[in-house]
């Protein structure tokens, strides 16, 4: 009875003389991959054939309802004392209802996870404005107090600051928005990575000087071209920027290389920095992640810079990884591929 309900017949006398073809045919069993199982590819075949085939997780369409369902199968062959195969026992389960419990489960443990994020985010972003603009009402505050010029002028250059800190967090958090929200209009054109990087290193040196730090640039001597979109990537590079002249002290270093490789061009930022710990490492990629206190407390990062940057840099076919020290130093790796293989790409996009 149980396998006639399986198979969509009325009784289990209407099975009787039905053969595993047609059964099979019936169910449309698929595989892990969604693809539809033939005769010879179910347990019950491989057991005629003497194996013994552990249980397995499968789905298949109920013939009745037309929805998709699950089975437990699992098949073992019978053998006569000189050891041929007689027939194989199959042991068939409709697990559908486990399924959906585990599936259920799976959501509830996401939607819990996803309003973790949304409180830790709302916390993070509340602590993130509240002091800029606490320093912003006490600068004003001083500012109507004080009568010497130079103490209003150092009151107005703090409180200045603090507004460019507030817009580029809100300049953040509509980035990310608008790459979520796939708003973000990708222009690819054929770029010469070299000139494209020198302009951007430039203006930060004398950012990095003001810290005493060295950035140098080491481009590739060939000439190494990439499809990208300037601006959009222009955003990614400068994130990696200025993390680097954030996390590297007084007197540290800043290297910038480009190179290609294998029809990649690989540009690399590498700095003497304070490090990130092997514990965060996997984690720095992840929206609203923050690394340990001792790098959180040295920018007040929101922890969507380097999640942008990975989005923006896959939009790009290409990929970002990152090696880091404690007290050493950190380099991350943008590494995308060269005219010659985005060309398809380019042209499905036309």
């Amino acid at each position: 009875d149980a396998a006639a309900h399986m198979g969509g017949y009325s009784t289990a006398e209407a099975m009787l003389n039905i053969s595993m073809t047609e059964l099979a045919t019936r169910l449309n069993i698929l595989d892990e991959r969604g693809q539809v199982l033939t005769i010879t590819q179910l347990p019950g075949y491989f057991a005629l054939k003497g194996q013994e085939v552990p249980e397995r997780e499968l789905r298949y369409i109920n013939p009745n309802t037309g929805e998709a369902a699950w089975l437990a199968l699992k098949a073992q062959p019978v053998l006569a004392p000189d050891g041929e195969v007689q027939f194989a026992v199959s042991i068939i389960r409709d697990i559908t209802q486990r399924k959906q419990l585990e599936t259920r489960t799976i959501e509830l443990l996401a939607e819990r996870e996803r309003v973790k994020v949304l409180q830790r985010f709302v916390s993070d972003m509340s602590h993130d404005f509240r002091t800029p603009l606490s320093i912003l009402s006490s600068s004003l505050y001083l500012m109507q107090k004080n009568t010497d010029p130079e103490k209003k002028q150092a009151h107005v250059t703090k409180a200045e600051y603090q507004i460019q800190r507030m817009g580029k967090l809100l300049d953040t958090l509509l980035q990310s928005a608008r790459l979520d929200e796939n708003k973000v209009n990708f222009q690819f054109s054929l770029t010469d990575i070299n000139t494209f990087l020198e302009p951007v290193i430039k203006e930060y040196e004398p950012i990095a000087a003001e810290k005493e730090i060295e950035v140098s640039f080491f481009p590739n001597n060939n000439s190494c071209s990439a499809w990208i979109d300037p601006a959009e990537f222009d955003y990614a590079f400068r994130n990696l920027i200025e993390n680097a002249i954030a996390y590297t002290p007084k007197s540290g270093k800043i290297n910038v290389y480009s190179h290609c490789q294998d029809k990649h061009a690989i540009i690399s930022v590498e700095d003497t920095g304070i490090g990130i710990s092997k514990g965060d490492l996997p984690h720095i990629f992840e929206r609203f992640y923050r690394a340990d206190q001792a790098r959180s407390t040295h920018t007040g990062g929101n922890g969507l810079g380097l999640s942008i940057v990975k989005r923006i840099v896959e939009e790009h076919k290409g990929s970002v990884d990152v090696k880091s020290e404690i007290d050493v130093g950190t380099k991350f790796s943008i590494n995308l591929p060269c005219s010659l293989m985005y060309d398809s790409i380019v042209q499905i996009n036309t």
